[in-house]
């Protein structure tokens, strides 16, 4: 495992603008751009770093994430037009702790520009689709800091559910926030049966099963794997 299989595909902001996105492995010339861009203030006190990074250690980070066995990691890239394989890098995606048919995912654009622009849905449903049709997992678990109002929209736009809180863990601008803990199940029948088990799917599983299968519906027509 480690990095993901390439995909490309299309997000769509709420004013109809279409971004062309490719997500796949991060270079190793990229650790410049990956320095610069999660060092702002204004993405970190969204992950709850609180230092800025070198680019030597970003340079380390992609080769220890290459060697992981237990994770997916992709580089979230936007490309000029549909026939670019490459693109530039604005974020990062991923998969990681798998274990048990199960993983947790995480997600974060540093470019700011490209917010509000239908990106993280996109990838949410992309990635939910790879966990589903290249690594077969029955549920990925997340979290997001409360103050990240955009990525929980994302996220439960995705399938997810939240199936939680864990109080004041989260320091960001100067205030403790709360942390939502969310879960997406994985929707096609034998995933569903075999995650529930003799247990009966509560209502708001039910209810977000419905977005998870739009998700994995979307994806089948709209990703391509490049």
């Amino acid at each position: 495992m480690s990095f993901g299989d390439p995909m490309g595909f299309s997000a769509s902001s709420k004013d109809g603008e279409n971004t062309r996105i490719i997500m796949r492995p991060f270079r190793s010339d990229e650790n410049i751009i990956l320095a610069d861009g999660f060092s702002h203030y204004e993405v970190a006190k969204y992950l709850g770093s609180t230092n800025a990074f070198t680019p030597d250690q970003e340079t380390e980070w992609i080769k220890e994430t290459a060697e992981e066995k237990d994770s997916v990691v992709w580089a979230i890239c936007v490309a000029k037009n549909s026939k670019e394989r490459v693109g530039r890098p604005i974020g990062t995606s991923s998969i990681g702790y798998i274990r048990n048919n199960r993983g947790v995912s995480g997600c974060a654009i540093y470019d700011t520009d490209m917010w509000g622009k239908g990106i993280a849905s996109a990838c949410h449903k992309a990635r939910c689709y790879y966990a589903h049709y290249v690594l077969g997992l029955k549920a990925i678990d997340s979290g997001v800091a409360y103050p990240n109002h955009g990525s929980l929209k994302a996220l439960l736009s995705a399938g997810y559910v939240v199936t939680g809180k864990d109080y004041s863990t989260f320091f960001a601008a100067g205030n403790w926030h709360n942390t939502y803990r969310l879960t997406w199940v994985n929707p096609t029948q034998y995933s569903w049966a075999e995650f529930w088990g003799h247990n009966k799917p509560e209502a708001e599983f039910v209810s977000a099963r419905k977005n998870a299968k739009e998700s994995l519906k979307w994806a089948k027509h709209n990703v391509t794997f490049l």
